[in-house]
């Protein structure tokens, strides 16, 4: 199989290693990883101006984000390959929720599958030890060989969660939870010049949820979650359809 793995922790990740190390035993796999951190940048792309591109032990490092990277490798650096999964990840802490909106690491996977490509994303709650990484990238690299043909075809995204309490025993297959941030937002003027700052604390809140990642982690387990990059909504456009269609402009 020929895998492009990438990740928004950097080229210099422990995880990233973790998976290189693992999957080149049996598959072929390209690297593009950013240059530097890109964590929380979403599915941010850089337009209109270069990116620095370095060579790096297996593979390249980008000076942009994941979602760049994914682009570069399957139009650019390795146009000739046939690409069958891109895998994005160990990211250093959970992308847990709707984590997976800011998640360079799920970013990653969906620029995969937007180009025709099945995406995986995977991570790890903090604290994050070599061990447990590399029995993470095990794991990953197993049910990489267990997925099927046909699974691959779909249009589908795995968001996979290793846990951080326990060594996993079990895998679940879960939903999306709602989780929260009591982010504090500060804003201040400093010589004439207004800034705002939002500081992220270390307690998060989150609704209990049958089946949902969120539960799922907090209980010791793997979680899997799969995901689409459609969010049109069928029932909503039919609720609109009619107010739409009677809906004057003058």
């Amino acid at each position: 199989m020929n895998i492009l793995l990438t990740n928004d922790d950097g080229y210099t990740s422990e995880g990233i290693h973790a998976l290189y190390n693992i999957l080149s035993k049996s598959h072929k796999v390209f690297v593009l990883a950013p240059l530097s951190q890109k964590s929380a940048v979403g599915h941010g792309i850089t337009i209109n101006r270069s990116m620095k591109l370095q060579k790096i032990t297996h593979g390249f490092a980008l000076e942009g984000t994941p979602a760049d990277c994914v682009k570069v490798a399957v139009y650019g650096m390795f146009k000739d390959v046939k690409f069958d999964l891109v895998l994005s990840g160990i990211n250093d802490g959970c992308n847990l929720g709707t984590d997976v909106f800011y998640s360079g690491t799920c970013a990653g996977a969906r620029e995969g599958l937007i180009n025709k490509i099945p995406g995986i994303a995977v991570s790890m709650c903090r604290p994050v030890d070599k061990e447990k990484l590399s029995a993470a990238a095990d794991l990953t690299a197993k049910l990489v060989d267990k997925i099927s043909d046909t699974l691959l075809k779909e249009k589908m995204i795995l968001n996979i969660n290793f846990p951080s309490k326990h060594f996993f025993k079990e895998l679940r297959l879960t939903k999306l939870g709602l989780r929260f941030y009591n982010e504090s937002i500060y804003v201040e003027d400093k010589d004439g010049i207004s800034y705002a700052s939002v500081l992220y604390p270390d307690q998060l809140f989150f609704n209990n949820m049958e089946n949902s990642d969120l539960d799922c982690i907090e209980s010791g387990a793997v979680s899997i979650t799969p995901m689409t990059n459609d969010f049109f909504s069928p029932p909503d456009f039919d609720k609109l359809s009619s107010m739409i269609f009677n809906f004057k402009l003058t």
